[in-house]
């Protein structure tokens, strides 16, 4: 089983040796991000959804400023592999707590006596509410009265919590990315997310939902919407990538009912689950939606990639 470390799984030294029947295999486990919260009312902003939790063995390091993990060591064989959806964005409803983003779902590597598990990313709160706890943390709308609506917390190597919220209810904090926190009020950008090359070029990963605002559309796994008359959903958070889905924004329109301009949350981005081997390790996935690359890199690795949940074989 895996332990966290500090070995530099990317670096050259010793990857991919192997000792009797052993493999010794990178890895990249991101789980989905979660949703954002609603903004059902007038002037009213969601926070950004929390990117989903981060682990992997390659260089650049886990999430949560944590380094690499050890690699995985392996007779091999067949692994169930889990790819997290991103959590729903909160319905159009002024119900405390439904007016929360959904969190994301885990990623998990199980098989061969080993699993690694990768915790899907901590929803957003909407008016009155807290964000959810998750890899990385949920944003929030607001502080309400004497703080008692605060950003969701990451977990420990996985990502960063959630952006404190501020004492107005017109702008979100942005959700905790794997690279670092949420923005806090106002018009808090998601946190930032992490780079790899454990598929070959560079790839930017794990970035928090921006949180709604009354101005300029916020960076992060998903922008948080801009005012807008009669209100605008927040962008979703990119698939495959683990990203937060973007807050909401209720715009302050004169009318009748304040909730005719109400909107609903956007939705967190799937994760993703990838394995690196040497060239001459054989790989077998399922379903066909995900893939095999070979001659990756100049030490010609192997790559399964997974974008769906599956299986893995290795020999």
């Amino acid at each position: 089983m895996p332990i966290i470390g500090s070995i530099g799984g990317g670096s050259a030294g010793g990857f991919g040796q192997r000792k009797g029947k052993s493999f010794k295999l990178n890895y990249l486990v991101i789980a989905g991000g979660g949703g954002s919260g609603a903004a059902p009312n007038q002037p009213v902003a969601s926070g950004g959804g929390g990117a989903g939790g981060y682990r992997t063995s390659y260089c650049g390091g886990s999430g949560g400023g944590a380094s690499p993990e050890s690699l995985l060591s392996t007779p091999g064989g067949t692994f169930t592999i889990t790819v997290g959806g991103g959590g729903a964005g909160a319905p159009n409803v002024y119900v405390i707590p439904i007016n929360r983003g959904t969190p994301g779902n885990d990623s998990v590597i199980c098989g061969s006596g080993a699993s690694i598990t990768s915790i899907g990313g901590g929803g957003s709160g909407g008016i009155n509410t807290s964000g959810l706890p998750g890899g990385s943390g949920g944003g929030t709308a607001n502080a309400g009265p004497s703080g008692c609506y605060v950003a969701g917390t990451g977990t420990a190597n996985q990502g960063y919590p959630g952006g404190a919220g501020g004492p107005f209810y017109d702008s979100g904090s942005g959700g905790g990315g794997a690279g670092g926190a949420g923005n806090p009020n106002s018009c808090g950008a998601g946190g930032p997310g992490l780079t790899s090359s454990i598929t070959g070029p560079p790839v930017a990963r794990g970035g928090g939902g921006g949180g709604g605002n009354f101005g300029p559309a916020s960076a992060g796994g998903g922008a948080g919407s801009p005012n807008s008359p009669g209100g605008v959903v927040g962008t979703a958070g990119t698939v495959n990538t683990g990203g937060g889905g973007g807050g909401s924004f209720a715009s302050n329109v004169p009318g009748p009912d304040p909730l005719l301009n109400a909107v609903g949350g956007a939705a967190g981005g799937s994760g993703i689950v990838v394995v690196r081997t040497p060239g001459s390790v054989g790989l077998a996935v399922t379903p066909c939606t995900n893939t095999v690359a070979s001659c990756v890199g100049p030490t010609n690795d192997k790559v399964a990639t997974f974008t769906v949940s599956g299986t893995l074989t290795i020999s």
